[in-house]
């Protein structure tokens, strides 16, 4: 049995947080230039440089650092910054915005072991050849 989180929810926490709202836990972000966008050393461990090359545009919810060279939004850099995968992001981003995810569980089978497997194929077989012999 595994977890599943649905397909309908997976947008929500992307949609919903603010990217200037999350990336100032990891960086100090000041009001740079007449377009809006704020700027900060780059918080990625990839990147050492201590100039402001960290650029974040809070109007099209995006991200880039002429330093390191990354950008994108926030799934990308939760990727960057922690190595996650999407859906490990996507549980970052529920608890960052407080929501509850509705997880689904999901069941491919009721074994607890190989053998159980083994029985279930045999016995789908016999039946099979059962029915083809009558």
């Amino acid at each position: 049995m595994y977890k599943r989180i649905p397909k309908q929810f997976i947008n929500a926490p992307v949609d919903r947080v603010n990217i200037v709202d999350y990336m100032n836990q990891y960086a100090t972000l000041k009001q740079v230039g007449q377009r809006g966008e704020l700027r900060a050393k780059c918080p990625l461990p990839s990147q050492k440089d201590d100039t402001p090359s960290f650029y974040v545009n809070e109007h099209k919810q995006t991200y880039v650092c002429h330093g390191c060279g990354s950008g994108g939004g926030i799934v990308t850099f939760l990727g960057d910054m922690h190595g996650y995968e999407f859906f490990p992001t996507i549980e970052e981003l529920a608890d960052f915005m407080s929501l509850q995810i509705p997880y689904e569980s999901s069941q491919k089978g009721n074994f607890n072991s190989y053998s159980d497997i083994y029985k279930t194929i045999y016995n789908t077989a016999k039946a099979e050849n059962t029915d083809r012999l009558q």
